[in-house]
């Protein structure tokens, strides 16, 4: 029975490893066939099949090869590789009739704005994917605002990279055909990555105001556990048990976006470390001063992280 399972899990495992590669050459193939209008309902049927063979895939990927810091494992980059360079190699060659036709007057060739095509993709991909977890693992709190800054800088890109890769494809599929409503439909876009580009900032600046609140509250909450009288302790003891519940989920929250591509505001392994120095702090009974010592450098690196981003209106 073990070994059945065993074998399966292999199988599955096999299969959502080359399906991912497989999908994008799948998809490709099948939108060339709409496009030459040689079998157009196969090539719909094509698109579509790509689009689940990649979402089949996904997990595997998500799980076993991209996972934090898959950079530097030498297992992981091979899978990697193994996979892109046929990949891309195939995609070159399934567009390679583009790379001979120019458009009209215009001087650049529609193999151009494919090739273009493909890197904004890649980068949306990248940068979508790929900026979760890239600070070491004994990670330092006076590294927070660069951590802050990259992961706003890269959603930013990440952002930009995915319309401009959805103009290039409206503008090669339908621009000969209907001009007016794909140049409507790009001037949405740039607006869209305009507006992108302020709730972006926006989120980062109302997380750091309700950090930086939130660890005010909660130091202030200890040090009146500190000078609680012995009757107040447990109601003290609760009040900051519910300051840093609040401060905790903030915490977690993503720094540039709500999804689960996001970057957390902490390393999991930096949030448990201060979860583990707040929660002896506050349940060791009366509070001395250097256990709040112990916890306050951590959260005074917070607050300074948060300083130059706070934003009560945003």
């Amino acid at each position: 029975m073990q070994t059945t399972q065993t074998t399966r899990e292999r199988v599955d495992g096999f299969l959502r490893r080359w399906c991912a590669p497989a999908s994008f050459l799948v998809n490709t193939y099948g939108n060339n066939l709409v496009k030459s209008g040689e079998d157009k309902t196969l090539g719909a049927l094509l698109w579509f099949l790509g689009l689940v063979m990649l979402f089949y895939a996904a997990s595997y990927w998500n799980r076993e090869v991209l996972t934090v810091r898959w950079w530097h494992d030498r297992h992981r980059v091979i899978i990697f590789l193994t996979a892109a360079v046929p990949t891309t190699v195939g995609l070159t060659y399934l567009n390679r009739p583009e790379y001979w036709q120019e458009t009209a007057g215009e001087g650049v060739t529609s193999g151009s704005y494919a090739i273009l095509r493909w890197v904004l993709f890649w980068a949306w991909l990248g940068l979508a994917w790929g900026t979760q977890e890239r600070d070491p693992a004994p990670f330092s709190f006076d590294d927070l605002p660069a951590r802050l800054r990259r992961a706003t800088r890269d959603r930013t890109w990440s952002n930009f990279a995915g319309l401009g890769a959805a103009v290039i494809v409206i503008r090669e599929e339908f621009f000969e055909i209907y001009k007016a409503p794909v140049i409507s439909a790009s001037l949405t876009l740039a607006v869209g990555a305009i507006v992108l580009l302020h709730k972006t900032y926006a989120r980062v600046r109302k997380l750091c105001t309700k950090v930086h609140a939130d660890v005010q509250a909660l130091l202030r909450d200890l040090d009146e556990l500190a000078k609680a009288k012995d009757d107040d302790i447990d109601k003290k003891t609760d009040a900051a048990l519910r300051s840093w519940d609040a401060l905790h989920l903030y915490l977690c929250a993503g720094i540039d976006t709500g999804y689960s591509v996001g970057m957390p505001f902490l390393p999991a392994s930096a949030l448990q470390g201060l979860e583990t120095k707040i929660l002896s702090t506050i349940q060791s009974g009366r509070v001395t001063p250097d256990a709040i010592d112990e916890a306050d450098k951590e959260l005074r690196a917070l607050q300074a992280a948060c300083a130059d981003r706070l934003d009560p209106l945003a």
